[in-house]
């Protein structure tokens, strides 16, 4: 639906956070551009669990929606967690480690 969204409203505003817009065209993109490293350079496959340690932000819906573009599990990891604790959670989840929050596409 989402993408069906896209092709009708490209250029209309998708999500606003942290004083940042995107249209529906640029949080499709960013993802697309995300969900290729997620497979390309991490190997996620289809059902692969992608842990996203990432704080309440664009960048965080961009790594969402790209782990669903690739087919994959989201397993959300809150950075306020000790270390311990969310190397539990990606331990238990049998999800891959979080790629860095440089990752996400930005532009």
């Amino acid at each position: 639906m989402f993408e069906a969204q896209v092709g009708r409203t490209p250029a209309a505003p998708a999500l606003t956070g942290s004083g940042t817009t995107l249209t529906y065209r640029e949080l499709s993109g960013r993802a697309d551009s995300f969900a290729h490293v997620l497979r390309n350079e991490n190997g996620v496959r289809p059902g692969a669990r992608v842990a996203l340690l990432l704080d309440r932000s664009v960048e965080a819906v961009v790594g969402v929606w790209a782990v669903l573009k690739a087919a994959g599990a989201y397993v959300p990891l809150d950075p306020e967690h000790p270390t311990a604790r969310l190397q539990e959670t990606v331990d238990r989840a049998g999800a891959s480690p979080p790629p860095a929050q440089r990752d996400v596409p930005r532009r």
